[in-house]
C-alpha cells in the first residue's frame, strides 16, 4: 500500500510540473499582444544590415554618406530602393499566434543557432537592434521567423530569396544606366559616327558621317541600339583589376557616347570561357560581366 501511494504522489508531482511548465509557457506567450510588431526598430536608425546562411555564406549592407554600400564589393552601390524595401518589410512584421513555443521545435522549423535558411541582423553603428532567424517557408512570401532568445516561432510575412546572402544579389544594377534623349553622339569603333540633330520644326533627326549625301540612317534603328546600350545592366562586379581573360585587348565593341558635357567609352569583350562578356566603361573603375543575350543585340545592330 505505501508503495502505491508513494508512486502516485510521484505522478501527481510529475503531472503538477508538467502543468506549470505548460502555464508559465502559455502565459509568457499570452503576455505579447498579437498582431504587435515582431520587431522593435526605427527604419531610419538602421545603419547596418547583415545576412547570413547557415553554410555561412553572408552579405553586409552600410550606410555611408546616407547611401547603402557594399563593403565585401569594394563600397559598390547597393540597390537602395531594395534595401529599403526589406527595411519597411521586417519592420512591418507581426506577431500571430505562435507555432512553436518550445527549443524542441527550432531545428524542425530551421530557426535554430546552427540550423537556419537566414539570420539577419540589424544595427545601429555598433549596437544590434533586431536579431532574427527565417527557417522553413511558410507559404508564398512567407517563413517561420523567431527572434533570438525568443521561445516563440512565428509564421512572418517575408520571403527568404528576398534576402540574399552574396553581393550581387543586393547591387544596384542600373548604375551604367543613362538618359537615352540625352546622347548627342555615337562613335563606333567603325569610324561611323552618328550625330542628333534637331531641325529648326523641332524633329530630331540622327545623321551618319559615313553616308553619301542626302541619305539617313534608319532612325527607329538607331534609337532602338542606344536606348539598349543606355539601360544596359549587368550580371555582377568583377572587381576593379583588369585580367587576360575578359578578352578586352581585342574589344568585340567599343563605342563613345556624347551625353551634355561628358562623354562615356564602353568596351566589351568576349570572356575567354562560356558565352558572357565583360564590360568597362571609362567613367567607373569596375569590370562587369555581362551575359551574352544582352550583348548580342549591340554586336548585330
Amino acid at each position: 500500500m505505501n508503495k502505491t501511494i508513494r508512486i502516485l504522489a510521484i505522478v501527481l508531482a510529475v503531472q503538477a510540473a508538467v502543468s506549470a511548465y505548460s502555464l508559465m509557457g502559455r502565459s509568457s506567450l499570452e503576455a505579447t499582444p498579437a498582431n504587435s510588431s515582431l520587431l522593435s526598430f526605427e527604419v531610419g536608425q538602421v545603419d547596418h544590415l547583415v545576412v547570413n546562411d547557415a553554410g555561412q555564406a553572408s552579405t553586409e549592407i552600410v550606410k555611408q554618406g546616407g547611401k547603402w554600400v557594399l563593403p565585401a564589393a569594394d563600397g559598390f552601390p547597393a540597390d537602395q530602393a531594395k534595401v529599403g524595401r526589406m527595411l519597411d518589410t521586417l519592420h512591418g512584421l507581426k506577431r500571430g499566434l505562435p507555432v512553436a513555443a518550445s527549443g524542441a521545435d527550432f531545428t524542425r522549423f530551421k530557426v535554430d543557432g546552427k540550423s537556419f535558411e537566414r539570420h539577419v541582423l540589424l544595427k545601429k553603428g555598433n549596437d544590434v537592434v533586431a536579431d532574427l532567424y527565417l527557417g522553413n517557408g511558410a507559404g508564398v512570401n512567407r517563413s517561420y521567423a523567431r527572434i533570438s532568445q525568443d521561445k516563440a516561432v512565428y509564421d512572418a510575412a517575408v520571403g527568404t530569396y528576398d534576402l540574399p546572402t552574396n553581393p550581387d544579389g543586393w547591387e544596384d544594377k542600373t548604375v551604367l544606366g543613362l538618359a537615352d534623349k540625352e546622347v548627342s553622339a555615337i562613335d563606333l569603333n567603325s569610324g561611323l559616327k552618328l550625330t542628333r540633330t534637331v531641325a529648326a520644326d523641332k524633329t530630331v533627326d540622327w545623321q551618319a558621317s559615313a553616308l553619301e549625301a542626302g541619305k539617313r540612317p534608319k532612325q527607329a534603328a538607331v534609337n532602338q541600339w542606344l536606348s539598349q546600350l543606355t539601360a544596359i545592366s549587368f550580371d555582377k562586379v568583377l572587381g576593379k583589376e583588369a585580367k587576360p581573360d575578359y578578352g578586352l585587348d581585342k574589344p568585340a565593341l567599343t563605342v563613345t557616347l556624347t551625353y551634355g558635357k561628358s562623354a562615356r567609352s564602353y568596351q566589351f569583350g568576349k570572356l575567354k570561357d562560356g558565352d558572357n562578356y565583360v564590360l568597362k566603361v571609362s567613367d567607373r573603375p569596375e569590370f562587369f560581366q555581362l551575359a551574352g543575350f544582352a550583348v548580342k543585340p549591340l554586336l548585330d545592330g
